[in-house]
């Protein structure tokens, strides 16, 4: 799947950079000069597809993919529209009002999920969270805060690692520490420390996890190829190593 390319603010950008489905709507308005806002909003919108099992706006052109995110979201204002593009002239649109998220999903869906995600798929883009605050969500709380893994620094760092729940460090090279999934993941791409694989991460523990917890076969096929992809790409860029 084809998402968002790298935009640079400020610079001038094609306007047909990413799959329509998750094409964030200042493309569809024509803007040629945006940010990596598309890329957090075609995030959102493959977040609201797993839990929706669909794509969130299946629109077969970008008229039709426009009419979609307005079911949701309700028609915009013209303000919105000048933040998407402020060269779009043309305002006449029906006055469709906005869809509650809680009854765009299933009544199961966890809250904060769907908190994020209207967060996310926000038609101005400044008004969408950068990817680092979408990641420092209630909704990654558990993963984020909770889950600690096994870091051995390759070079020592007197400047604690700023998080949202409190600052982590200073580390000392060699001397293995206990820190969060994602504070983890920041010192290997900082300092290209070793991560040491917890066993519940092993393929054949996330199976065995999915196996106890999936409530129907369907769900259990979906979520098993979902592990493998997770493990294939976790291997392949090497932020972990066993």
């Amino acid at each position: 799947m084809v998402v968002a390319s790298v935009a640079i603010d400020g610079v001038n950008q094609q306007t047909c950079s990413c799959s329509r489905y998750y094409r964030a709507p200042e493309l569809i308005f024509g803007a040629t000069n945006y940010t990596n806002s598309i890329d957090v909003w075609s995030a959102g919108t493959v977040m609201a597809e797993l839990l929706l099992g669909q794509p969130i706006f299946p629109g077969d052109s970008g008229v039709d993919q426009l009419v979609e995110i307005i079911k949701v979201l309700g028609t915009p204002t013209r303000e919105q529209i000048q933040s998407m593009n402020p060269n779009y002239k043309e305002f006449k649109f029906p006055q469709i009002k906005a869809h509650p998220w809680n009854k765009v999903f299933r009544v199961h869906t966890p809250t904060e999920a769907i908190d994020l995600i209207s967060k996310i798929i926000e038609y101005t883009p400044t008004s969408r969270p950068t990817p680092q605050a979408a990641c420092q969500h209630a909704f990654f709380d558990e993963l984020a805060g909770n889950t600690l893994i096994d870091v051995i620094p390759s070079v020592s760092d007197t400047r604690p690692i700023h998080l949202i729940s409190g600052d982590i460090g200073p580390f000392e090279a060699g001397v293995p520490c206990k820190v969060p999934i994602w504070t983890a993941i920041l010192m290997k791409r900082k300092h290209n420390c070793h991560i040491v694989m917890p066993k519940w991460m092993e393929l054949e523990e996330l199976k065995k996890l999915l196996a106890s917890e999936a409530e129907n076969d369907g769900l259990a096929e979906l979520l098993d190829h979902f592990f493998e992809i997770c493990h294939m790409l976790v291997r392949e860029k090497e932020y972990f190593r066993g």
